[in-house]
């Protein structure tokens, strides 16, 4: 059997408690060597895994792994879309939604014994614009928070995640307002997921599968601040749908028309839209991931 070339990207100030040289140690210890040839890169700047996997397709590389965050997997996969390439991934970011939701270890011993197995899924990619997505994008109080939680270097665990909420909420955000399935209101956030589940165990679209060549939308109307408690504990336990002030759809595409320039995040990342109309699209198996 010919050996299959593996390309491990490596994102070294990723969210991680891991020390990087004990992954690299991992890598070497638990790879299959009967399997993969493999070899280890590191980025050094934002977009470098991008260009990186880049590289990777020039060369023919089989497989990529992501040894990183929701981040670095966004970068590496806009580089395989509409190529052959399978994505690997070991989880070592602060939140690991999509690893989370294809059952991927955040043990990294582990999650290379699943690499030499090698379970193969296909995975959607959702588009806001010409922006991919694999876990999840949204305008209005996800991308506010998204932009000040990345900002949080040193600590970005779940308690600094619900602080920032909590303020930003109650002294700093204002809804945005759009016109949304043909009316024009207010809205708190509008969130389109491709998972079920994003970091920090957000269940955002319960119900949400990476498969389906449908995205789930979640549109929520501004809600009092007294029920700000009750919102986050149905989003950490898969009861978002229970609110009245959300509405949960499921489609293939959707478009948002907004007024001025804002702000979105896709899997975290935060870019700012200049265009008046936001189109969101789904593109069915575009890629091929270990799970």
């Amino acid at each position: 059997m010919n050996k299959q070339e593996v390309w491990f990207i490596i994102n070294p100030i990723s969210g991680t408690k891991n020390n990087i040289n004990a992954i690299t140690d991992y890598i070497a210890q638990y790879i299959s060597l009967e399997r993969y040839n493999y070899s280890l890169k590191f980025t050094e700047y934002k977009n470098h895994a991008y260009e990186i996997a880049n590289k990777a397709v020039e060369e023919c590389a089989d497989i990529i792994v992501a040894v990183g965050g929701d981040g670095t997997i966004n970068e590496i996969a806009k580089a395989l879309i509409g190529h052959s390439i399978i994505l690997g991934i070991i989880p070592v970011g602060s939140g690991n939604g999509l690893a989370k939701h294809l059952g991927i270890s955040l043990d990294v011993k582990l999650a290379i014994e699943g690499l030499n197995k090698q379970r193969l899924e296909k995975l959607d990619v959702g588009y806001i614009n010409d922006l991919p997505f694999l876990t999840a994008s949204g305008i209005g109080f996800d991308a506010h928070c998204a932009k000040i939680f990345n900002e949080k270097k040193h600590n970005r665990g779940i308690w600094n995640f619900i602080r920032i909420v909590t303020y930003e909420y109650c002294f700093n955000y204002k809804d945005i307002e759009c016109d949304f399935l043909g009316l024009k209101n207010r809205f708190f956030r509008i969130t389109f997921c491709n998972v079920s589940k994003v970091g920090n165990n957000l269940y955002l679209a319960p119900d949400a599968q990476s498969n389906d060549g449908l995205l789930d939308c979640i549109a929520v109307k501004p809600y009092p601040f007294l029920m700000l408690r009750r919102i986050l504990g149905n989003i950490f336990g898969k009861k978002i749908k229970q609110s009245s002030h959300t509405s949960l759809l499921r489609a293939a595409e959707f478009d948002v028309h907004i007024d001025s320039d804002t702000s979105i995040h896709c899997d975290g990342e935060i870019y700012i839209l200049k265009k008046p109309i936001i189109q969101v699209r789904i593109k069915p198996s575009a890629l091929t991931v270990i799970a």
